[in-house]
């Protein structure tokens, strides 16, 4: 049972799609008294459009070996081995963490429009860190993973 879930960024894409259609319209009307020119506007359009392609998706996948969370293209991964977690929970996530990827008290945050999560604790280098994974159906993805770990024991976990 190979888990996969992708969640789209409606939010992100609207403003950003928006902030690129306004730089666009300011340029090509020479607006205000300094208007843009050429190449500021390439340079913030480009940028733009770089935050977009990075952020417009999130990508959940589990496998027998691995949980992969991927952002946008696929230029931010971040990979966790099964046999390091030893603990999952639900949790709801306050609507002022905001969404992307944040450092919260609960630790790191990956989500794009969902304000509920999965805490999934690791061990690491002898080392317990934490993320929440941002998803519209946290009983579904903590399911997901448990069913890949149930063949580990406690002792090979950490």
């Amino acid at each position: 049972m190979d888990y996969e879930e992708t969640q789209y960024g409606f939010f992100v894409i609207i403003v950003f799609v928006l902030i690129i259609i306004f730089m666009f319209l300011a340029y090509s009307g020479q607006w205000g008294t300094r208007p843009i020119t050429k190449v500021p506007f390439l340079i913030m359009s480009g940028f733009f459009i770089f935050i977009l392609v990075l952020f417009y998706k999130l990508n959940i996948k589990i496998k027998e070996n691995q949980i992969k969370i991927t952002y946008g293209i696929g230029l931010i991964r971040i990979r966790i081995r099964p046999e390091k977690v030893f603990d999952l929970e639900t949790f709801r996530v306050p609507w002022y963490w905001g969404m992307g990827i944040r450092l919260t008290p609960k630790g790191w945050l990956y989500s794009l429009n969902s304000f509920k999560a999965v805490i999934i604790k690791y061990g690491i280098k002898g080392k317990i860190k934490k993320i929440l994974i941002g998803t519209p159906d946290p009983e579904q993805l903590k399911s997901a993973i448990e069913h890949y770990f149930s063949s580990i024991t406690e002792k090979d976990r950490f």
